[in-house]
């Protein structure tokens, strides 16, 4: 089993910086490849990447977004919810960076997520990412630069005509 990630969610968006975990066993192979097929990364942004999780520095950042993430979190579900209840259903999922949520009336989300995207808004359809045609439609969407629940009502009411007008 191989576990990969970017530190550009959890550390800096222009960091560029991956990693890859692999059985102790496959360590010089997967090294030998990376020196094939990698993308020369900055050996000093690694060094400096390296001695902030050896320092525990990392572990102690990542603790203080999950806190501040599961925070905008409930900031975030109660303005949406306090705006576009009846239009829409927040999926309870714990963690994470992004809200499910469930439209209803089956409405398509690919023509909202359009709507937004023309809006200045993002979301992602995700029917583009279900194989049962039969499954409610549904966008995802970011909440970690919504900082309190009247900005989450600010976004909501952003998103009621977008979610009302019909294409």
């Amino acid at each position: 089993m191989l576990y990969a990630g970017t530190f550009s969610k959890v550390l800096l968006p222009g960091i560029r910086l991956a990693y890859i975990v692999v059985p102790e066993a496959e360590v010089e192979r997967f090294e030998q490849t990376c020196q094939v097929f990698g993308g020369a990364s900055p050996r000093l942004t690694q060094t400096i990447v390296t001695a902030f999780i050896a320092e525990g520095r990392f572990a102690r950042h990542i603790q203080r977004m999950r806190k501040l993430y599961a925070e905008r979190r409930v900031l975030t579900v109660a303005g949406l919810e306090r705006v576009l209840g009846e239009r829409m259903h927040i999926d309870a999922q714990p963690g994470r960076m992004h809200l499910i949520l469930r439209l209803r009336d089956r409405q398509s989300d690919h023509q909202l997520v359009a709507r937004m995207r023309q809006d200045g808004l993002y979301a992602e359809a995700l029917s583009d990412w279900m194989g049962d045609e039969n499954e409610a439609s549904a966008v995802l969407l970011n909440f970690t630069n919504i900082d309190s629940q009247r900005s989450a009502e600010i976004l909501a009411s952003r998103l009621l005509p977008l979610i009302l007008a019909k294409s």
